[in-house]
Parts: C-alpha cells; sequence; structure tokens
C-alpha cells in the first residue's frame, strides 16, 4: 500500500487556513456575544476571542489533516486499483483495470508551488454525474452536467504520477 506525497500535507496546511479564519471571525463575534450578555463589543477581548479561536479551529484542522492524510492509502493490485480513504467512514474502493478508460494528470497552483500532482481515473460506466439546473428565464432550464471521476489520488510526486499515468494507460490499452 502507497501513502500520498507528504508535501501535499503543506498545501492542505495553506488551504486550512481560508476557512479557519473565516470560522474564527465568527467564532470571535460569537464569544464575544456569549461573553457580554449578547452584546458585541470591539474591543481588546474581540481581537482575543478571534485569536483563541483560530488557534483552536487550526489545531483541529491539522489534525484532520493529518488524519486524512494516514488513511488515504492506494495500491495498483492484479484486478484493479485499490483506494481505502476516509476519517470518520472509510470507504474502500477497487477499480478494475478493464474499466478504466482515462487517466489524467494534473497540477493546480498549489501542486505547482509544493511540488505534486494528482490523478484523475475516470471509468466506463461511472454513474456519478453532478446536475446543476440554472434557470435562465421562466420558459426555458439550462442543464450542466459534470462528470466525476471514480478513482483521485490527490496527491503524488509529479514523477510518480507521470510513470503510473503512463503505466496504467499501457495496461488498459492491452
Amino acid at each position: 500500500m502507497e501513502n500520498l506525497y507528504p508535501r501535499v500535507k503543506n498545501a492542505w496546511r495553506i488551504i486550512a487556513l481560508f476557512p479557519t479564519i473565516i470560522i474564527s471571525i465568527f467564532g470571535g463575534i460569537g464569544l464575544s456575544a456569549l461573553f457580554n450578555h449578547g452584546k458585541i463589543a470591539f474591543d481588546i477581548y474581540l481581537i482575543v476571542e478571534f485569536i483563541v479561536s483560530f488557534i483552536i479551529i487550526y489545531i483541529i484542522a491539522l489534525i484532520l489533516i493529518g488524519i486524512y492524510y494516514n488513511n488515504f492509502l492506494f495500491d495498483f493490485r492484479k484486478d484493479g486499483i485499490y483506494i481505502e480513504k476516509g476519517i470518520i467512514t472509510k470507504k474502500y474502493n477497487t477499480i478494475p483495470y478493464s474499466k478504466i478508460q482515462n487517466v489524467d494528470m494534473r497540477r493546480t497552483i498549489f501542486g505547482l508551488m509544493f511540488g505534486f500532482s494528482e490523478l484523475s481515473i475516470q471509468t466506463a460506466g461511472y454513474s456519478a454525474n453532478i446536475i446543476v439546473h440554472t434557470r435562465r428565464s421562466m420558459e426555458n432550464t439550462r442543464v450542466n452536467t459534470f462528470t466525476t471521476a471514480e478513482g483521485y489520488i490527490p496527491g503524488l510526486a509529479p514523477e510518480r504520477a507521470e510513470q503510473l499515468r503512463e503505466w496504467l494507460m499501457k495496461k488498459v490499452s492491452k
């Protein structure tokens, strides 16, 4: 069983900062209202409450990132790709090589900054379509369909991702 590339944790830590800041702002305001009998006091205590909220929430986020990273395992077995992931609910997924249609490798802005790639494995007949309905007018409805990949490995060394992509494409083209 393989684990993800360790650098992906650094990107996840940076990404976790943004929602942590937003939640901490509301947490600081909520704590201020709680300690001041429903009134929000814009004083030094609000800043302290924001900082305390931020530290608590970010520590929880770092713990969850570590657990998710350690619980994300994958393996290339005789019959297919095995992916195991999850924190509260574990998901075990085997993708047969015979069902694989395409393997995409991509590098997001964080992947470029921290030096990792992502693999997206698409299969024949996978039914996880996300349908978004958009109302343009009262008469017609436009439907956009976005297909998600059945297999997704979020953090690999770029060389390893390219090696796996080429190996998988050769394996499925036989």
